[in-house]
């Protein structure tokens, strides 16, 4: 629908059948939280263009407002707001007298959200674990070392590569939303700082938009701008077509028949008060069997656990409320900061003294129960 309104019903179509085929891949039939703030990016970056179109107060206004709620989701979006602002402040310089008010008054949802998330985690008194949690932890990356930082393989750096290259022609278009949808597009390739393909859902969904423009505007020029891509072109086509032949009928991430029975079984040895721990995954059964966790709850991930007070703080919830029984699946042999591999000393030590396999569950699922 964006798509059309941008450029065409026939561009729009284009758009929409490479993003189908392109966002597979990279990991769009997933949840995560840069699925779940990509339909608000998508629709402030429209916003926008309406405003540098026509200089509105209410386009600026919903496209801040919807950038808002993006970044208390996912606080990094703060990066796309400030950007958000920086284009517009230089777009309108000549005008920036009539054009500052309107920002001004576009700020306001974030201010108000604020002062509500503040005033509320007050009364719960734990503001300062929310404000640890949702802007000290993400915006310092965490324990330096801890593998919260993971750039892309070589393999991984030429695909993301091949599919900027593929929008290479378009940096010949003279459109301010073309020249603006590259930029944005690349700016959101940050949300890539621990690599994975779905952290690029955002900036694909960006970039797809002008998927059809730039399509025929190679085809127009024929084989001076068809073999700057061709090869662009071939990778992605080969990783797409991997990724499907790979997972064809494999069951769903996340949901698979060991973890549905996992759950199940704890819904039947448990009840509903009694918290139980998940030593390294999947933490999925939580929801699934209608359990809380003991408390201070945390993944067992090494930027978390790696903090000099977490794992002492996770032992003390231990002590406090001990579950009757643990999920254990058994650690990978990898470096010491792989997920899978990675074993929070002081709580794996606590747990082998104070617990012993009781039931095996599946190949590497243990249920594990108190001495």
């Amino acid at each position: 629908s964006i798509a059309k309104k941008l450029f065409g019903l026939l561009k729009a179509n284009i758009s929409l059948i490479f993003y189908i085929f392109i966002s597979i891949p990279f990991g769009i039939n997933g949840l995560w939280f840069d699925l779940a703030i990509t339909p608000f990016i998508l629709c402030s970056f429209f916003l926008l263009i309406k405003f540098i179109n026509k200089p509105q107060q209410k386009y600026l206004f919903y496209c801040f407002l919807l950038l808002t709620i993006a970044f208390f989701i996912k606080q990094q979006t703060i990066w796309v707001y400030l950007w958000f602002l920086i284009v517009v402040v230089f777009y309108f310089k000549k005008q920036i007298k009539s054009v500052l008010p309107k920002i001004v008054i576009s700020t306001i949802p974030l201010i108000l959200f604020s002062i509500f998330f503040l005033l509320f985690f007050t009364g719960k008194q734990i503001l300062s674990e929310y404000i640890f949690w949702n802007f000290g932890f993400p915006f310092t990356i965490a324990i330096p070392g801890a593998g919260y930082n993971q750039l892309p393989t070589f393999r991984q750096f030429i695909i993301v590569i091949s599919l900027f290259l593929i929008f290479t022609p378009s940096l010949l278009i003279k459109k301010i939303e073309i020249r603006l949808t590259l930029f944005v597009s690349l700016l959101l390739t940050a949300f890539a700082y621990r690599f994975d393909y779905f952290h690029l859902i955002p900036s694909l969904t960006i970039l797809s938009l002008i998927a059809g423009e730039n399509i025929i505007f190679i085809l127009n020029r024929k084989k001076k701008y068809i073999i700057v891509t061709i090869f662009s072109f071939i990778v992605i086509l080969y990783i797409s077509l991997r990724f499907l032949i790979i997972n064809w009928q494999q069951q769903i991430r996340f949901f698979e028949s060991s973890i549905i029975y996992t759950a199940k079984l704890i819904t039947l040895i448990t009840s509903e008060n009694d918290p139980i721990y998940i030593q390294n995954g999947p933490d999925q059964l939580y929801p699934l069997a209608g359990r809380l966790p003991v408390k201070p709850w945390s993944d067992e991930f090494p930027w978390y656990l790696e903090d000099t007070t977490m794992q002492k703080r996770v032992i003390d919830g231990l002590i406090d409320k001990p579950p009757q029984y643990i999920v254990f699946q058994t650690y990978e042999t990898g470096s010491d900061f792989n997920l899978g591999s990675y074993k929070p000393k002081l709580i794996v030590n606590y747990l082998d003294k104070n617990y012993s396999n009781y039931f095996q569950i599946s190949n590497n699922l243990w249920l594990k129960k108190k001495i």
